[in-house]
This record gives C-alpha cells, structure tokens and sequence, in this order.
C-alpha cells in the first residue's frame, strides 16, 4: 500500500513530481476526497488500480509520455467523466475504465491511430464515450501537382489573359 493509504481520505489534491516514471499498482486506491491529480511528462505508465476507488476525480489528463494504462487503473472513479488521452498510448488494461462515468474523451491522435491501441475487456464507459481526435487523418493520396499553365491575351482585347493550354 501507498504510505498515505490510511489517511487516504483526507487527500485532495496530488502533484506527482518531475522524474517519476511510473505510477505504480494501488499507489491512489481509495484516496476517495481526491479531485485533481497533476502528472508529469516523465510518467510513462499507469499500474494496475493505480486510481482504484478515487471517487471523487471528476477528469484525467494523462501526460504525452504515457503509454500504458493498467488493469483496472480507474475502476470505481464514479466522478469520473473526462479523460485526456495522449497519442503515445498503446495499451488501456482490462477494465481501466469501468464504472466511471466517463463521457468525454480527448484523444491527441487520429482515428487510425486510436483504432490501433489496444483496449482490454470491460472498458465501456470508454468504448461508448464522445472521443474528440485531435490529429486528422493523414492522407494516403499522393499529392497532385498542376502541370503549367500558359496564359496570353485573347486576341481583340488588352491585358485580358486566358488559358491557352494545359500540358
């Protein structure tokens, strides 16, 4: 258990210093009072029930550098009803989101990237959630260049230009 899990109650407000890469399996469980938690950049995963029960957590903006959501990681956040997803995110764990009220998601990818990221099983507060997708698709077309165009004076007229060819 975290050191502060006895007095879990009584924490409202969490800011996870710089360097820290990991947070780890039930570090907040039940820390039921919290409403904001602020993540660095150097966090790069979620462990299992890392949020477990903070029922009060109204949203969730996880730092770019994540890439990794545990099992259950917010099972129970039932405030819980926004979460920011970065584009680096490759895999959410078997109920991370489960019985949470999670209705809008921002997602900082595209829709091809976010189908790629594998979701486990009992997520669906998240599958069913509004997801805003940040990136557009990037085209596969090639680009189309328009070939020069020749422009000259319509015979009769001054200084007005038309096309004479397309080549």
């Amino acid at each position: 258990c975290a050191p502060w899990y006895s007095s879990g109650l009584s924490v409202k407000s969490v800011v996870v210093g710089y360097g820290v890469t990991s947070i780890g399996n039930s570090a907040f469980y039940e820390c039921a009072y919290m409403t904001s938690i602020t993540l660095p950049d150097t966090v790069t995963s979620f462990g299992d029930h890392a949020f477990t029960a903070c029922s009060r957590l109204p949203a969730i903006v996880i730092p770019n550098s994540v890439t990794s959501i545990g099992k259950a990681a917010f099972y129970e956040c039932r405030s819980l009803k926004s979460a920011t997803i970065p584009e680096s995110m490759l895999s959410i764990g078997d109920s991370a989101f489960s019985r949470t009220r999670l209705m809008e998601v921002c997602y900082e990818g595209s829709q091809k990237q976010w189908n790629s990221v594998s979701i486990g099983s009992d997520n669906e507060p998240l599958i069913n959630a509004h997801i805003t997708f940040m990136k557009e698709e990037e085209s596969t077309e090639p680009e189309t260049t328009l070939p020069p165009v020749t422009v000259a004076d319509k015979p009769g007229t001054i200084n007005n230009p038309t096309i004479i060819s397309i080549s």
